[in-house]
């Protein structure tokens, strides 16, 4: 989270740099084509949108709060605990893997077949998925 978060703002200048320090930090992570924007509603509500591109995708995650601290560290959290591309493409090839296994199941393939794909998809879970943060 840039050290500016955490301040007062009391600038549109301050505000921008905290936006321009998001997007740096997506492109830092490999996304691409980020964009971070904050805008103010009558009555008091702030909206805020961060969005990018992830292995072709677009992505998009609209956030909002009363409170702009609140809703840029909201949004600097959101930044932060996002899969990388890589690591999205590793879950999607084992959720493919895993939906192979089940189809095999429901066509009666023969255990001999199916036992040795759920012991790679067993070996490659633990060894491509990272330990979840706590």
């Amino acid at each position: 989270m840039p050290a500016a978060v955490s301040t007062k703002l009391t600038t549109i200048h301050e505000l921008q740099t905290i936006l321009d320090g998001f997007c740096r930090a997506l492109t830092a992570r490999d996304f691409t084509l980020p964009e971070a924007e904050v805008w103010v509603k009558a009555g008091g509500a702030f909206f805020g949108n961060v969005s990018y591109y992830a292995n072709g995708e677009y992505q998009q995650k609209f956030l909002y709060s009363y409170d702009l601290q609140e809703l840029l560290e909201t949004m600097s959290n959101y930044i932060h605990n996002l899969p990388s591309p890589d690591q999205v493409r590793k879950e999607k090839f084992l959720q493919s893997l895993s939906d192979l296994i089940a189809k095999g199941q429901d066509i009666g393939l023969e255990v001999n077949y199916i036992n040795p794909l759920l012991e790679t998809m067993k070996r490659l879970s633990e060894n491509i998925l990272p330990a979840p943060k706590g």
